[in-house]
């Protein structure tokens, strides 16, 4: 369900439900246009004031996309979302895998299966959500309990943006408008979005660590 309150008396002005799963983050923004994730694998837009559904798209083969807060950048929503266990997505995994990887992969399916296999990040049109690029799968790289879908941060005036992806233990600065990659660092167990500022990029991670990228 979504709800309009008054900002200054919490009165609720109205509400609608969207017909599909939870929305567990935050949602973003963009003039008059309210941006969400939904579980498991959709994403909504909501046009606020008054509220009513402008449209909800299905991003086939995720989860958890309701986890994240998506990102707006000008008519770009960007979005991550995890890639479920199934044998297809196994044979989408290691056919893009080196060798040692597809070695240590084979053995993890068959000893001690995960959840997820792998997370992309997404960009859909703020227009009407249609589908911009996708990108690559990143490997899993350890098991996340609880939320582990990662929110892009844009690096302002520079067409790129960075996200974690908790569960490839991996931090990705991307060209937004193609999701091309333009470098890679460890997350060091970070769940958390990173800031940027002063020209650098900040992580915290999960031993307690700043970590200035």
């Amino acid at each position: 369900i979504v709800r309009r309150r008054d900002r200054l008396t919490g009165r609720l002005i109205e509400s609608i439900r969207l017909e599909a799963g939870p929305v567990m983050g935050s949602p973003a923004l963009s003039s008059n246009t309210v941006v969400m994730g939904v579980d498991g694998n959709m994403v909504c837009s909501v046009l606020q004031a008054p509220l009513r559904i402008r449209w909800c798209r299905t991003l086939p083969a995720l989860q958890d996309v309701g986890d994240i807060a998506p990102t707006v950048l000008d008519s770009v929503i960007l979005v991550s979302g995890n890639l479920p266990s199934n044998t297809k997505n196994w044979w989408v995994v290691l056919s893009q895998a080196p060798w040692g990887t597809k070695i240590r992969y084979s053995l993890q399916v068959i000893v001690n299966p995960p959840r997820v296999v792998g997370q992309v990040y997404h960009a859909l049109s703020l227009r009407d959500g249609h589908s911009l690029w996708k990108s690559r799968v990143y490997f899993s790289r350890r098991r996340v309990v609880g939320h582990a879908s990662g929110t892009a941060v844009p690096l302002g005036g520079t067409g790129t943006a960075v996200v974690v992806l908790p569960i490839a233990d991996t931090v990705v600065a991307f060209n937004v408008l193609t999701g091309e990659a333009r470098w890679t660092a460890g997350a060091h167990g970070s769940r958390a979005p990173v800031v940027a500022a002063y020209d650098r990029i900040f992580l915290t991670d999960r031993d307690g660590f700043l970590r200035v990228l």
